[in-house]
Formats: structure tokens, sequence, C-alpha cells
């Protein structure tokens, strides 16, 4: 992966390492520099403010065209434009339908100014244990715990037998981080990391290590790089949701008060990302707030309003996000006259919660209208609901009249014989 970058100091040691050594990834800004000032020089003199916060979210278009985008769903920025009438054009800062599940989902926090990385971050030891970084600790304290010659390792990486060093496989004196090892976000118990994700006051699981991790990046000045775009926006935090976003819900971002710039104040939001407006460094990340798409099907076979080819039937239902089994129970089907079909509603992949096959066990009758139906008791897995219910309709393939004729019941229980008249 593309190693994440760090500015300099004003004075003092310049960090070049293409790779993340301790101070560039974890204790930047904090150490070995005669200027107390932030080095990015975004907003030294006040707490740190989050001033973006990007989203991948769905636009539809006319025609039913759907497509997705990186964008912007708090705060504002220059090189972004915004236009209210034309979402497709620009960004009109409202988040209505960020996207709730898939490999796309992610969020970037932008900040504008160095925040502490010894309370975000912690290094990948030899033991494969990691190790938190005091603050204070150099590229040079770190060089001496690595390699074979642990003698005067004291800072990071110190077993119950003594220093047992950082994982440097490739012998470069820094912290390993290829494929999103070496360096991941503190798990402060049960999966809570020093971001937090909420929507509808159900915290959103958060994955803190692995390739597709989420991390803290300081590179950055509110600059957009060319050729970068708005993923070279920072300092920024990277945020990978472990199973999506609860569908249908409203969503803000938090931080623990550990997390704080290098004179201890803690993280803000001011109304719409405006740092001209009042933002108290007391942890207040409120004014934060976007909407995620709401549970529904991202695709049908058939299509809405088409035809079902019998005899060899199938219809199968893709939900925009994994849904819970046990409420399955809220699909069901009936014929256009209102005639309820049992139905019987099964995965096509036990591994995949998204995508289901709908079998009629008595069978479709031809050329008949059908409605499935999913009501507001089918649920994600993190407990989103639909707003209201929705539906597929379509028809079935050949005449009515193929269905064959209607059996004969016979005379009625009072009619008698048949020459009962004569």
């Amino acid at each position: 992966m593309t190693m994440r970058e760090a500015p300099s100091c004003t004075t003092g040691r310049a960090w070049t390492s293409s790779h993340l050594s301790l101070v560039m990834g974890i204790a930047l800004g904090l150490v070995a520099c005669s200027d107390d000032r932030s080095a990015t020089e975004l907003n030294p003199d006040g707490p740190p403010m989050v001033r973006q916060v990007f989203v991948q979210e769905k636009l539809f278009a006319e025609g039913g065209v759907v497509r997705e985008r990186f964008g912007l769903a708090f705060g504002d920025h220059p090189d972004i434009p915004s236009t209210e009438d034309d979402p497709a054009s620009g960004d009109d800062r409202v988040v209505e339908n960020a996207v709730a599940f898939g490999g796309s989902v992610k969020m970037r926090v932008v900040v504008d100014e160095l925040l502490r990385g010894n309370d975000l971050e912690e290094i990948q030891c030899s033991d494969d244990t990691y190790s938190r970084v005091p603050v204070g600790t150099t590229p040079d304290d770190i060089e001496d715990c690595s390699g074979v010659d642990l003698s005067k390792c004291t800072a990071v990486c110190i077993g119950e037998d003594g220093p047992v060093g950082i994982k440097d496989m490739n012998g470069d004196g820094a912290v390993d981080d290829n494929l999103g090892y070496g360096i991941r976000m503190i798990d402060y118990g049960d999966g809570e990391l020093g971001i937090s994700v909420t929507c509808d006051d159900v915290a959103i699981p958060l994955l803190g290590a692995g390739p597709a991790r989420t991390f803290y990046n300081p590179s950055g000045n509110q600059l957009i790089p060319a050729g970068a775009g708005i993923d070279g926006l920072g300092p920024a935090l990277v945020v990978i949701p472990a199973q999506g976003l609860r569908t249908g819900s409203s969503c803000t971002i938090g931080f623990r008060p550990e997390v704080v710039d290098k004179d201890g104040n803690r993280i803000c939001a001011p109304p719409d990302g405006d740092p001209k407006r009042d933002c108290a460094g007391n942890g207040d990340t409120s004014a934060i707030a976007f909407r995620v798409e709401p549970l529904a099907f991202s695709s049908t076979e058939p299509d809405e309003g088409d035809t079902l080819a019998l005899p060899n039937a199938t219809v199968l239902l893709e939900f925009v996000a994994p849904v819970d089994l046990a409420t399955l129970d809220s699909i069901t089907m009936a014929t256009g006259a209102g005639d309820d079909v049992p139905i019987e509603v099964t995965q096509v992949d036990k591994t995949d919660a998204t995508n289901f096959r709908v079998v009629a066990p008595g069978g479709y009758l031809p050329g008949t209208e059908y409605t499935i139906t999913v009501g507001t008791g089918l649920t994600d897995l993190l407990g989103g609901t639909p707003p209201a219910p929705f539906a597929l309709h379509f028809t079935t393939s050949g005449d009515a009249a193929d269905a064959g004729p209607e059996v004969d019941a016979g005379p009625g229980p009072d009619a008698g014989p048949p020459d009962a008249a004569l």
C-alpha cells in the first residue's frame, strides 16, 4: 500500500522516510522540534476542529440511474463546488443516502491541526503484541528497539523479561507499515477506537487492523494535492466500518477524550465546519450529521414490473445491506387479487445475507400478477429497518387460460339426482 507521509517540523529534524517512523505516524509534532507550533500551521492556536467529513453516497438520476461518489457530508472546501440545484455536478452538503454496505463504505474525517497520535495508534512488536508509545519518543528511540542489539531499547515493546523490539522485517530501523500491519489503532476495549461512528445511538463496529483498516494519516495542510484528490486532504482519519452502516439512520462521529492536539485540546466540530464559528475544545462534535440510505432492494430478478418466465421461475432479491435472517418472515407474497401465496425465502449463498431466493412451493399461475412485499419488520444486522413497506411487482408468463379448465364441482347438495325434475 502507499505509505502515509508526514510533514516535517518547521525547525529541527525533517522526516523524509517513506515508511511510517514512530514520530511520523504516532508522535509527529511532539518531539525533536524546537518550534512548538503545529507543523502544518493550520490552526495551531485553537482547539482542533473537524473541517470536512467525506462519505460514499448514492445519487439517483432520472430513469433510475444510480451512481456513487465520495461526497462532502460535513464542512466546506474552496476546491469542492457546492451546487444545491444540481447535486450531480457539485455537493449540497446534505447526504441523505450514504452507502450502507460494501467495499466502498468509508469515511474521511479531516481535521485542521495535527493530533497527538500516541493516543490514536500503537506499534507492532516482534512477538506480534502491540505497544503504546510514550509522548517524547524519537525515531532514534525506535531504532534502538530495532534489530538484534536491544541493549539500548527502553521506549517501546518491553516484555515481562525485557525488550522484545519492534517488528522490523525490512531492517530499516522503523516500524513496518506494509499491507496494513505494523501500526494499528489503539483498541480501548470491546473494539472501541479513538474515533467512533454512532448511527441512531447505535455504536458502529470499526475495523482497527488489517489491510482495510481505520487509520490516522497526519499528512496534509488543507490543500488538495494534485492527482490525489480528496484522498490526499488531511490531516485525516480514514474510517472503515466493519459491517457497514445502519440503514435509514442518522450518523455522527465522536472521539475519545484521550484524542487531543499537542496542547491537550479536545476535538470539536463547528457548525457547518465553519472555523469562524464558535467551537469550544470540549469534544462536542454533534454538529456532524449525515443520513444513510434506507433498507431497500439493490436489485431484483425479475425487475420491477417485468415478466417472470414459467415454468422454471426464479425470483431473486438483493438488499443494500445484510439482513437479519430471523426477520425474513417480514417478506410476503400475494396475487394481484390479494390472495396470499405461501413462500420460502432462502439465502443464495450461506455466507451472504444480502442475496435471497424466493420460492413458491405451490407454484405460480400463468398470466397472473404477483406482489412481493417487504414489511417494516425486516432489519439489517445493525438494527436498521425500512421506513415503510416496499414491494416488487411482476407478472408470470403465459395466458391465464393456460391454467386449465375450472374443475366441475358437480351438483350442489340440494340438487338431487339428475332425473329428480322428471
